[in-house]
């Protein structure tokens, strides 16, 4: 089922690249005043995120997403469910990622043992206007966590995560080109 998540993570990722690299350009859309140069050179950044964390996990814990938004701001999001989305297009120079952040919730009496395992998958890369000159990409698709930890244990995890579950970050430059940074 984990491997199926994926591949239908990567398959709507397709999608939406399709559509994201998909443009009008100056024959089909008259009232379009950007000059071809322009149009062909890379000028945006776009990552699509998807986190999912385990019921487990979502019972226990009070969880925060942390993303950069298309302006370059730090935006946070309280986690509604256990799968979180996010598709989000920068002009260039820009940094792109997510953090997801933990508290365990108030009065949360775990029992039994725990799943920690959770999902991660994000892909970003740098293109041009009418979707051309597709930049240098980052990707990550992974299946992370001790899949099993003692109820009595949720503390420590908290603790020995420094209250972040995942964390990716990237800047890429005016051409383009990413760098991996660390929040």
């Amino acid at each position: 089922m984990k491997k199926n998540l994926i591949k239908f993570a990567a398959i709507i990722f397709c999608a939406m690249l399709t559509t994201v690299f998909t443009s009008c350009d100056k024959e089909n859309n008259p009232n379009n005043n950007n000059n071809a140069a322009s149009d062909d050179a890379l000028s945006v950044a776009g990552m699509a995120i998807s986190i999912k964390i385990t019921d487990d996990l979502f019972s226990l814990l009070d969880l925060t997403v942390e993303y950069y938004d298309a302006d370059g701001k730090i935006k946070s999001e309280v986690m509604t469910s256990p799968v979180w989305h996010k598709d989000i297009e920068a002009n260039l120079p820009c940094k792109l990622g997510a953090r997801v952040k933990m508290v365990a919730k108030a009065g949360a009496k775990p029992s039994g043992t725990i799943d920690t395992h959770n999902d991660i998958f994000y892909s970003a890369c740098a293109r041009s206007r009418n979707g051309k000159n597709q930049g240098e990409m980052v990707y990550n698709s992974s299946a992370a966590g001790a899949y099993n930890i003692p109820a009595s244990g949720l503390d420590s995890y908290i603790k020995n995560t420094n209250g972040v579950i995942t964390s990716f970050l990237f800047e890429f430059n005016a051409k383009g080109e990413p760098k991996k940074l660390s929040w």
